[in-house]
């Protein structure tokens, strides 16, 4: 219902994506799964590290099988997918998570400010950087940057073809995502039991939704872009999603 744009006039607007700007909740789904996925990293340290790597194995291999089912022709075999991308970013993340050293507070800095970077480069590539049939700033479906690196990279491998929602440069954004949830995480396990990191996490998602809303002024909310302002919105959203978790398993 929710991958299927003939059926969201028929079906409720919980199972809508945006057509394009804007955001409403099946859009938030993917980015509160990767929040969660990189959280799940430093919650579960017992997990072996080979089993992560593992696991993103698993979840691009069931991506591209999936993608099998509905184009049979390998020619035109869609190589991106939602779980592709939750593979990708599962592997980078365990990596980033073995190679940021030192106390909680300077592991949360580094992941939070690596994240905060991609955002940031991204929108300005996309801002400032035009295709070749658009213009710099230039956000239209099918003549910005990253749907012409789609078209040049993935060619009939994409979703269609002009562009693709789970393309090269949004999946790149989408590490912000991973990488906000791996620096919640880890501020969770800071203090395992505490009310203080919970409290701290909810109000940091919390200033995340506002500043998110307020980033549209300047950048639209495009799941299908990841922009930066649907990045920190979703990171938000997530952020206090997870806090009530803790607050559940707390008790």
């Amino acid at each position: 219902m929710v991958d299927d744009p003939p059926r969201w006039e028929q079906g409720s607007w919980l199972l809508r994506h945006a057509e394009w700007d804007g955001v409403f909740p099946a859009d938030l789904v993917t980015p509160v799964f990767l929040f969660f996925l990189g959280a799940a990293i430093p919650l579960y340290g017992s997990l072996r590290r080979s089993a992560l790597f593992l696991i993103a194995a698993a979840l691009c291999a069931a991506g591209l099988a999936v993608n099998g089912l509905w184009r049979s022709d390998l020619a035109t075999w869609r190589v991106t997918g939602v779980l592709q991308r939750a593979g990708v970013m599962l592997a980078i993340a365990a990596a980033a998570n073995l190679g940021v050293a030192g106390e909680f507070r300077r592991r949360i800095a580094v992941l939070a400010s690596a994240a905060a970077f991609i955002t940031l480069t991204y929108w300005l590539v996309m801002a400032h950087v035009g295709a070749p049939n658009g213009a710099p700033g230039d956000l239209l479906p099918s003549d910005n940057p990253a749907a012409w690196v789609d078209r040049i990279v993935l060619g009939r491998h994409a979703w269609s073809e002009s562009w693709d929602p789970d393309g090269i440069l949004s999946t790149l954004s989408s590490l912000s995502t991973v990488l906000f949830g791996l620096a919640a995480g880890t501020l969770l396990t800071s203090t395992p039991r505490g009310t203080r990191p919970r409290l701290q996490l909810a109000g940091a998602g919390a200033g995340a939704i506002v500043a998110g809303w307020l980033w549209t002024s300047m950048v639209p909310m495009n799941r299908s872009l990841w922009s930066g302002s649907f990045v920190v919105f979703s990171a938000g959203v997530a952020a206090i999603l997870l806090s009530m978790v803790g607050w559940i398993q707390r008790r």
